[in-house]
């Protein structure tokens, strides 16, 4: 039975960054990172068949997530690898199909990509 399947660490200030800039933003404002739209929903338990793994399997992954300026996700991949590459791409095909953000804004309000990353965690008990 599939017993957990959890957003373990993610949307952490420190762990978001936007894209290399050319101009520093000045210290009195700061750019503000993209807003995940209710990340818990994007994998869930039931994403994931019974069969796919064996009893005992315990599994992490973290994504790196590319965000275009209108919050939409671009693209997906595995930063830190589980021992299931299955496991791994579902994640990421499910995020791509799932996820939204609400979009990132520079230190002047302006619309910009950003790139998040979460890790994502599967048990499998008896």
């Amino acid at each position: 039975m599939l017993t957990a399947i959890a957003l373990v660490a993610s949307l952490a200030a420190a762990q978001d960054s936007p894209p290399p800039r050319a101009a520093p933003v000045t210290e009195d404002k700061q750019a503000v990172r993209a807003k995940a739209v209710e990340p818990l929903t994007w994998v869930t338990v039931g994403d994931f068949p019974k069969s796919m793994f064996a009893s005992g399997t315990h599994l992490d992954v973290s994504v790196k997530i590319d965000i275009d300026p209108t919050g939409r996700i671009v693209g997906c991949a595995a930063s830190s690898t589980s021992a299931s590459p299955a496991f791994d791409l579902k994640v990421c095909d499910l995020i791509r199909a799932r996820g939204r953000y609400e979009p990132a804004r520079s230190a002047n309000g302006t619309a910009i990509p950003w790139v998040s990353n979460m890790r994502y965690r599967l048990t499998i008990t008896d």
